[in-house]
């Protein structure tokens, strides 16, 4: 009998130790086997409140306000650049020099031709002079030969009625002063004649000595363009290669005007229709963040682009220089005092998923709706509260469990 319930009292406490042993296999290996995160590999973030503000965003570059574009002045090549993108500029300062060979001739042959018409008009002049002066002499003579015949003839006359001589006498002298004031008139043609025709002559010398003069001084001033100088001061954004060919009107370089600068961005045709003059427009650059308004929008081209431009309210910030990349928001919608959390490859703006939540050490599975996003964060609408961590790292293959154990 001792024997029998020394036998049963040991089976009892085997049974037991089975069952003890079962129920701690069951408890235990679960919590072996349960997936788990490495808490140093995934990235997280913490619903927050605040402010948000969605729109369009674009990329976007700064743009001198004030831009100069140096024209070439003439059909000629470049023969030097003188000073490179990027460099900045005085006024007056010489930035690229133009190949003016051509134009140096032409200006050496107008030189050469408006010396020659100079001396040609010069020989006209003093030939007239010359003329001029021979004939004032005969004009000198003839005038007093026809008052010494004049006072003849009166003479004749006085006689006459004395009758100290004939009437034949009288006709005579009279004669030789009609004589001599005929030839006083020829000479004083000849006068007139040789003045009227020198003055018409120097006359055509004078328009043919100024076209050349004209065609001198255009070529003077050509000479000079080809040396392509600044006329304000600021930073060259653009110049033409050197070894090119440029016709006349052709831009040669840009300068911008580094005191005040605009913002230009594209954006796809589809995008622009909420746009309208007068929003307001958020550009960051880097950290700083600037004020602007839309000013511009450019119809949209073959390739679907619509291209705005923005004033900005502080147009001369340090920050600013030509061609500098921005960021460009035109805000279409704003909230605030609503919940926030980081976008992530977890999250993505007016959505409902699931995302794992980190409470007590376990990442819970928790489903939830967003709102709108900007600037990297979205609005959290429904699944989640302020003090959240949330997983923002890519969790899909683990989307088949409910929990996940952080270590």
């Amino acid at each position: 009998m001792k024997s029998s319930a020394k036998k049963i009292a040991l089976w009892t406490v085997v049974g037991l130790a089975v069952l003890g042993a079962a129920a701690a296999i069951g408890f235990w290996v679960p919590s072996l086997l349960r997936a788990s995160v490495d808490r140093k590999l995934i990235r997280t973030a913490v619903v927050e409140l605040g402010d948000i503000t969605a729109g369009i965003n674009a990329d976007g570059k700064a743009v001198s306000e004030n831009e100069q574009v140096l024209p070439s002045l003439l059909d000629a090549r470049i023969l030097r650049v003188l000073k490179h993108t990027g460099d900045r500029i005085s006024p007056g300062e010489p930035i690229a020099q133009l190949d003016a060979g051509a134009v140096q001739a032409d200006l050496e042959k107008a030189r050469q031709d408006l010396a020659e018409k100079q001396k040609e008009l010069a020989g006209i002049r003093q030939q007239l002079d010359q003329t001029l002066s021979g004939l004032r002499s005969q004009l000198e003579i003839k005038r007093a030969e026809v008052a010494r015949l004049h006072e003849k003839v009166e003479q004749r006359r006085s006689q006459f009625k004395d009758g100290i001589v004939s009437a034949n006498d009288v006709r005579n002298a009279e004669a030789e002063e009609e004589k001599a004031q005929a030839d006083l008139r020829n000479v004083e043609e000849s006068r007139r004649n040789a003045e009227s025709t020198a003055k018409a002559h120097s006359e055509q010398l004078t328009m043919e000595a100024e076209a050349i003069q004209t065609q001198r001084s255009a070529g003077e001033r050509d000479m000079a363009s080809a040396i392509i100088r600044s006329d304000n001061e600021g930073v060259l954004t653009w110049v033409a290669d050197e070894g090119s060919t440029v016709a006349r009107g052709d831009p040669v370089a840009r300068i911008a005007d580094t005191r005040s600068f605009r913002v230009e961005a594209d954006l796809p045709d589809a995008a622009a229709g909420p746009l309208k003059f007068g929003m307001p427009v958020t550009v960051t650059v880097g950290t700083a963040v600037l004020q602007g308004n839309l000013t511009g929008i450019a119809p949209a081209t073959g390739n679907g682009v619509v291209t705005v431009k923005v004033t900005l309210q502080d147009s001369s910030n340090p920050v600013l220089r030509p061609d500098l990349r921005v960021n460009v928001l035109v805000p279409t919608e704003r909230k605030s005092g609503v919940l926030l959390i980081q976008a992530g490859p977890a999250l993505a703006a007016n959505s409902t998923r699931e995302v794992f939540v980190i409470r007590g050490g376990i990442a819970i599975k928790v489903p939830v709706t967003l709102g709108i996003a900007s600037a990297g964060r979205c609005e959290v609408v429904q699944g989640l509260k302020q003090g959240d961590e949330v997983i923002l790292s890519d969790m899909s293959r683990f989307m088949n469990l409910n929990q996940v154990a952080v270590r």
